[in-house]
Formats: structure tokens, C-alpha cells, sequence
């Protein structure tokens, strides 16, 4: 329980996501032009004035998916250097 509450102590905590894509068109002379999809996230917390709300490209989206990635590899390599350290 104790581990479980330390995580949330300064900061609020996610609490949802929420992801939609959008497509954007780009007309020429009455004829679509270009199609972009666009990614709509909102990010909920456990507080009343902490939510956010923004767009972001697919590129932009794939570069996110790599930095989660990086940052849940970092806190598995952190669960384990803690969990080493408690067994010596």
C-alpha cells in the first residue's frame, strides 16, 4: 500500500486517456487535396484543474509510442536495481 501511494504524492496522476483520430482535409477548387489524420488526445487527471488537451501528428505520435517505451524500460531497470538492493 505504501509503494502504491508513493507515485502520486506531489503531483496529480493520470487517471484517463482518451485518443481519437481526426482526418483534416486540404481542399483545391472544390477537390480534396491532401489528407492528414490527426491524433486528438485528452489526458484526465485525479484533480478538477489538471487536464490536458492536444493534437499531434502520426509522427509525432510514433515518437511518443518510442519515448514510452523508453521510459517503461527505465522503471523496469529501476524496479530491479530497488529490488536488488532490498535482498542485499
Amino acid at each position: 500500500m505504501r509503494r502504491a501511494a508513493l507515485p502520486g504524492q506531489v503531483m496529480p496522476s493520470l487517471t484517463n486517456v482518451e485518443i481519437v483520430v481526426d482526418v483534416r482535409m486540404d481542399f483545391e477548387d472544390q477537390e480534396v487535396y491532401e489528407v492528414a489524420p490527426v491524433a486528438m488526445l485528452h489526458l484526465d487527471t485525479d484533480t478538477n484543474t489538471a487536464e490536458i488537451w492536444f493534437q499531434a501528428s502520426k509522427s509525432q505520435m510514433e515518437q511518443l509510442r518510442k519515448d514510452i517505451d523508453a521510459a517503461i524500460k527505465r522503471m523496469e531497470i529501476a524496479e530491479a536495481w530497488a529490488r536488488k538492493g532490498r535482498a542485499s
